[in-house]
């Protein structure tokens, strides 16, 4: 049992990041697609508050950060009194962002189907162990 555990947290701890890399890689190089430059531009605008929000998230979490969710306390100081999970709405905000700046129909697809997704789930695994 305690195998299964450390395999999980293997691929886990290694996985996670790659599905954020796979993202970036289909943003850069995915199917294009046409977008006015006002949403271009609003995709920058994304970009950088997501990257605001992700940051600001990461400094809060002090100690607390990790890759896997796991029993600890919860952080209820700095943006996390105002707003529930900011990391990850912050890495959402940056991806869809991206896509959208760089006008990627790949990247936007990505994001929406396979990263939010991943994000709503460890979101949900986090509110049932932290305390």
């Amino acid at each position: 049992m305690k195998l299964l555990r450390n395999v999980g947290e293997f691929y886990g701890t290694i996985g996670v990041p790659l599905l954020y890399l796979l993202g970036l890689y289909l943003i850069a190089y995915g199917e294009p697609m046409s977008l006015p430059i006002v949403l271009q531009i609003g995709g920058m605008g994304g970009v950088i508050l997501g990257i605001v929000v992700w940051i600001v998230s990461y400094i809060h979490l002090g100690n607390s950060f990790g890759v896997l969710p796991r029993s600890q306390k919860r952080v209820k100081s700095g943006i996390y009194a105002y707003i529930k999970h900011p990391m990850y709405k912050g890495i959402m905000l940056t991806y869809l962002g991206l896509a959208m700046a760089n006008q990627s129909l790949s990247g936007a697809w990505y994001s929406v189907l396979i990263l939010f997704p991943l994000l709503f789930v460890r979101a949900r695994i986090e509110d049932k162990l932290l305390k």
